[in-house]
């Protein structure tokens, strides 16, 4: 009887310790499954230092391009002014008389510059066969090309040619005028005919 108890006391240990080895083994792999589960802690980010947005800076050679250039408007006066002194030149250059034919240079000079002056009087006027004389009835003024420092103007000048015998014929001479400031003063600076295919 006591060699059976022995042997069920034996069994009944190992038993117990198989159970308590199977039961830690159980308790491991909860555990083990419960950390797997648990949510992972957020990654630190940086903090990042606020950077304002970067103020715009045209770039220089765009600004350059685009730029609006001022425009080169005179005033009413300047207008007047250069006018003035286009009819004056006019009216003082175009008369010829063959007997004085450089009496116009006296006549034209406070009206043109001094490079101008100059050209002027090298400029060898005669008369022909058929008109020793020439006379200014009437001269039409027409701005060309405005400015507040230099002008360009158009000037149709009516003649009257008077040959070496007294008849006479009427003609019409077409000039351009460059016109600019000289000192403060509108002065004509150089002049041509007008053959419809110029241009300033």
């Amino acid at each position: 009887m006591k060699k059976w108890l022995g042997m069920a006391v034996a069994i009944g240990m190992i038993v117990l310790f198989v159970a308590s080895i199977f039961s830690g083994y159980q308790i491991e792999q909860r555990e083990a499954a419960a950390k797997q589960q648990q949510p992972k802690p957020a990654a630190v980010q940086p903090v990042r230092e606020y950077q304002p947005a970067r103020e715009y800076q045209p770039n220089a050679e765009a600004e350059s391009v685009n730029r609006v250039e001022a425009v080169d408007v005179p005033t009413e006066e300047m207008m007047i002014e250069a006018q003035d002194v286009a009819q004056k030149f006019t009216e003082a250059y175009v008369p010829f008389d063959a007997e004085d034919p450089d009496h116009f240079l006296e006549k034209v000079e406070p009206y043109v510059t001094a490079s101008f002056w100059e050209m002027l009087q090298t400029e060898q006027r005669r008369g022909t066969l058929t008109t020793v004389k020439t006379i200014v009835t009437e001269v039409e003024l027409l701005p060309l090309k405005e400015g507040s420092s230099e002008q360009w103007w158009t000037t149709n000048v009516n003649v009257e040619h008077i040959g070496s015998q007294g008849e006479k014929e009427q003609s019409l001479l077409p000039y351009v005028l460059k016109i600019r400031l000289d000192d403060g003063k509108w002065k004509v600076d150089d002049l041509a005919l007008n053959t419809r295919a110029w241009n300033p």
